[in-house]
């Protein structure tokens, strides 16, 4: 089983307090809008929830309200901000294709010609003298209408929800912001992946519950609450779908090749953009009777949803009922054998996966433009054997790992355009045998680790121009035996540690251009045998300490020019 979000005959949570003032000022100045994604309508009356059993009581609350026709959580929180419906402000789906613009919206697009179809309410604020702040929501990382929030933030769904409330409690506090947004994506995401009737959605419940608490604590804590009117809502609620049972397989009844251009969304409702007449592809589509699936010309969508009167709205419009879900995918004689998600533009174009016999045989990732390229998992009698990862224009180039009979056998990382073009990792019979990463240009040329029966064998690092040229570490029976570091130009030129045995035999420091040439320190069994100094152009030349069994044996120090010239011990 898994969520999906309802439609609009399900509603959704919102509960709405106003923390007024009994002084003299009737209404509060500052809002706080808090919105818990996928929080549906009767979450509270399954656990425990004490906290918004307290804000109930402190202020007012809704037992539901209806989501717009759309239940996703782009298109639904532009219409809590905006005010407007879906066609009228254009933010349709968590993806959509634009037909004037030919490309396609994704959750990640902030260009403003997707969002400047409505006002959200921090563009009013500012745009009447009040100052707007956004913690995330939908739209509010873009330029809308030629305005910003006065504060703003990158989306960044690690970012842990106290802090969160930390930063909201500061800008009110401090920065006297008069609206503020505050966005939390659960418990839709715990929704989403268990279901909305999992004993996690449950537990995910309480944990915001837990949060509102160090909301409404913190706004007593700072007293705010006869300064702030605090607003908690959701964008949608969420129902069951059997993804055994329950899928409508659009291919079954329409050619993906010969009838459709491409698709959008899947799930409850689906865009289709036909390669051939609107009118003959919902015709074949409805003469083949498919329960539970209801499929519209885009001039026949109902009024009542506020949807259809929309560029962004495909000629063909699917919708399934409750519970079912509307998906490609492809069986043979009852065994999967392909399910793919194709978009357009420079976002997502396939996601395929491939079976054969009902074992798994690749999974397939594909992106366009400069986005990601391609991802493509191979199997063979279910074994893994590679993954490959593809991207293009000057980003990632290739991730690829080998496998043979399930074991690792190798894994290289390509780049290009001065960036890293090589990180090779292989194996032999699970056993590590080499790392290697190669750089090109100016930049780090190669680093090599070698192992041999998974002991490290010898780690090599490589460079080019005056950058390091090389730093070698050696080792037999995983004992270091040697370690070197070369230089170029009037850099430092080598520095090699020798060991024997694990026990350290000499040390060479070496130098060009006048500077100091080589240092030399030797050792025998652990017992230092001799230090050399030596240097160049009038300056110090040579020092020479020779021990035997530790003890000092002779002392040289060599000079040249009007300097001293030897001194023997």
């Amino acid at each position: 089983m898994a969520g999906c979000e309802v439609r609009s005959f399900i509603v959704f949570l919102c509960m709405v307090v106003t923390l007024v003032s009994t002084g003299s000022a009737k209404y509060a100045r500052q809002v706080l809008l808090v919105s818990m994604d996928g929080f549906r309508w009767d979450y509270v009356n399954q656990t425990s929830t004490p906290n918004f059993d307290r804000m109930a009581r402190q202020g007012t609350h809704a037992l539901y309200i209806n989501s717009t026709f759309i239940t996703k959580t782009f298109p639904d929180h532009y219409t809590i901000v905006t005010g407007l419906y879906e066609e009228s402000h254009g933010i349709l789906g968590n993806r959509m294709y634009d037909p004037v613009f030919n490309a396609t919206f994704s959750r990640e697009n902030q260009e403003s010609r997707w969002w400047d179809g409505g006002e959200p309410l921090w563009v009013t604020a500012r745009n009447n003298g009040r100052k707007s702040a956004t913690f995330y929501w939908p739209g509010s990382e873009a330029e809308i209408r030629g305005v910003r929030p006065n504060i703003w933030l990158p989306y960044n769904e690690s970012a842990p929800f106290r802090p969160r409330v930390d930063r909201v409690m500061d800008w009110l506090v401090n920065d006297s912001i008069d609206f503020v947004t505050l966005y939390f994506h659960e418990p839709d995401k715990t929704g989403h992946k268990y279901g909305p009737d999992s004993t996690q959605i449950l537990g995910k419940v309480r944990e915001m519950d837990g949060i509102l608490g160090y909301i409404l604590d913190n706004l007593e804590k700072f007293s705010l609450k006869d300064k702030v009117n605090l607003i908690v809502l959701s964008d949608h609620g969420m129902t069951s779908i059997d993804l055994q049972r329950r899928l409508i397989d659009i291919t079954e009844v329409i050619d993906m090749e010969e009838d459709v251009l491409f698709t959008l969304d899947s799930g409850p409702i689906m865009h289709i953009n036909p390669r051939k007449d609107p009118r003959y592809v919902v015709q074949k589509i409805r003469n083949a009777t498919v329960p539970h699936l209801t499929v519209y010309l885009k001039e026949e969508i109902p009024i009542k949803w506020h949807y259809g009167n929309n560029r962004r709205v495909m000629p063909i419009f699917a919708t399934a009922d409750e519970g079912w879900a509307i998906v490609t995918v492809g069986f043979s004689g009852g065994e999967l054998m392909k399910v793919t998600v194709s978009f357009s533009g420079s976002e997502l174009m396939k996601v395929t996966l491939g079976f054969s016999g009902s074992e798994l045989m690749m999974v397939t990732v594909g992106f366009s433009g400069s986005e990601l390229m391609k991802v493509t998992v191979g199997f063979s009698d279910n074994e893994l054997m590679k993954v490959t990862v593809v991207f293009s224009d000057s980003e990632l180039m290739k991730v690829t790992v080998g496998f043979s009979g399930s074991e690792l056998m190798e894994v290289t990382v390509v780049f290009s355009d001065s960036e890293l073009m090589k990180v090779t990792v292989g194996f032999s019979g699970s056993e590590l045998m080499e790392v290697t990463v190669g750089f090109s240009g100016s930049e780090l040329m190669e680093v090599t680790v070698g192992f041999s029966d998974s002991e490290l064998m010898k780690v090599t690092v490589g460079f080019s121009g005056s950058e390091l040229m090389e730093v070698t570490v050696g080792f037999s029976d995983s004992e270091l035996m040697m370690v070197t570091v070369v230089f170029s130009g009037s850099e430092l030129m080598k520095v090699t540690v020798v060991f024997s045995d694990n026990e350290l035999m000499e040390v060479t420091v070496d130098f060009s251009d006048s500077e100091l040439m080589m240092v030399t320190v030797g050792f025998s069994g652990s017992e230092l045998m001799k230090v050399t100094v030596v240097f160049s152009d009038n300056e110090l030349m040579k020092v020479t300490v020779d021990f035997s069994g530790s003890k000092l044996m002779k002392v040289t120090l060599g000079f040249s020019g009007s300097e001293l010239m030897r001194v023997g011990l």
